[in-house]
């Protein structure tokens, strides 16, 4: 008998390249034991499939309708009725961060989960999961650890439904987020596992709330059905980045450092666009005359994987201050790219030092990163060639979305034994 999935994600598949990174999995997906649907926790209103989807997966959505005045004041009433509700400002209390700022984005979240709570057992009762029945398993699966998880949870709390969520980096870190993140504690207790996507973010969330019975490390693998790429040369050296243009991932000290090499025939090609991005050009527009500067803008992770299929990539760069493990630098590796990467978050469990790339202390300067840089550009074709083999061999081993999607959905699964 097949297993019953439900993902809710944020608006996926519905986005041009929102949540891109969902695809590989549910290729990976064994659909001879499992049953998937999709739900966008996000979209109001029909909208064409955007990404590739794979058939089998039922599609559907939330179906919010707003929040009217008189609907407000109902999630208002019952949120003020909830234990929960107490028991979290008690503990921001007890914190230290019990103020107007906080007390709203509690307010805002626990109505955005009460919302999705009840739109959901709608969903369910319409596909006969309400009231339970024995034959039907169903694991839900919230792609976020965000007010949807809290509605899984609040649903696995009143039905028995065994529920899941991962934990990335934007939903893992409360430093991200101004010091507080709703709920935790209430959606750890009740969900049935927490999948962190490095081990880092595992420590991090059993530091702070315990449970590291249900809390595991779950990587996110992506999908590369042609293999390394074996590169013509080094010239020109060519250098990609891939990330939002936004403060964190400090995309412009990137372009500073490549900016000023010297003496060496250079290409950096970036793959993203966002508020920064006007600045970004700026800077290119005073790099070297042996340093070729391309801007590609959004693109969609299909049109990425296709460009690192077709062309070569010498050397892959993040220098972000915060992460999980970013899947820029997965996709990267599986066509054998070295990496140089920032040591934080879950970066030194895919990037190691010497081996496959560079680890860069987080308060490296761009000199120092352009320093790296010409390392790899003038280093000897056996070790580049050996940094190259041991970056492919990182990602097959580790982050092979055939094998880390096998092992998550056998996790799931035995919650349902």
């Amino acid at each position: 008998m097949k297993n019953d999935v439900i993902l809710i994600t944020t608006y996926y598949p519905f986005g041009e390249t929102s949540e891109a990174f969902i695809t590989p999995e549910l290729h990976a997906v064994d659909y001879d034991a499992w049953n998937m649907k999709v739900i966008a926790g996000y979209q109001a209103e029909p909208a064409d499939v955007k990404q590739d989807c794979p058939p089998s997966v039922r599609i559907g959505f939330i179906g919010q309708k707003g929040f009217s005045v008189p609907y407000k004041i109902f999630l208002a009433l019952r949120i003020a009725a909830g234990r929960e509700f107490y028991r979290e400002l008690r503990m921001l209390k007890r914190r230290g961060k019990l103020n107007m700022q906080n007390l709203g984005k509690l307010a805002s979240f626990s109505a955005d989960a009460l919302d999705k709570y009840r739109s959901l057992i709608a969903i369910l009762k319409r596909d006969g999961y309400i009231p339970k029945r024995g034959e039907r398993r169903l694991v839900l699966y919230a792609y976020w650890m965000d007010a949807t998880a809290c509605a899984l949870a609040m649903l696995s709390e009143k039905y028995g439904f065994p529920s899941v969520c991962r934990v990335h980096g934007a939903d893992l870190y409360e430093e991200r987020n101004e010091g507080y993140l709703p709920m935790r504690g209430y959606i750890i207790r009740h969900m049935s596992g927490i999948f962190p996507i490095s081990n880092a973010g595992r420590t991090y969330l059993t530091e702070r709330y315990g449970h590291g019975d249900k809390i595991r490390c779950s990587y996110i693998g992506s999908r590369n059905a042609s293999g390394p790429r074996k590169v013509s040369g080094r010239s020109p050296f060519r250098i990609v980045s891939c990330a939002y243009v936004i403060p964190l991932k400090r995309i412009g000290m990137i372009a500073e450092a490549v900016c000023g090499i010297e003496d060496a025939e250079v290409e950096w090609v970036h793959f993203g666009g966002g508020p920064g991005l006007a600045e970004l050009e700026r800077i290119v527009g005073s790099a070297k005359p042996n340093v070729k500067c391309r801007l590609m803008g959004n693109v969609s992770s299909g049109e990425l994987m296709e460009y690192y299929a077709h062309n070569d990539v010498h050397l892959f760069i993040n220098f972000s201050t915060t992460e999980g493990i970013p899947q820029s630098i997965k996709e990267a590796m599986s066509f054998g790219i070295p990496a140089i990467a920032t040591d934080v978050g879950g970066n030194p469990e895919i990037v190691r030092d010497g081996v496959n790339g560079r680890l860069l202390d987080v308060d490296t300067t761009v000199e120092e990163l352009r320093g790296s840089v010409m390392r790899f550009i003038g280093m000897e074709d056996r070790e580049y060639l050996r940094f190259r083999e041991e970056a492919y061999g990182e990602w097959d081993r580790h982050f092979n979305t055939r094998k880390t999607t096998a092992g998550f959905y056998e996790e799931i699964g035995r919650l349902l034994k």
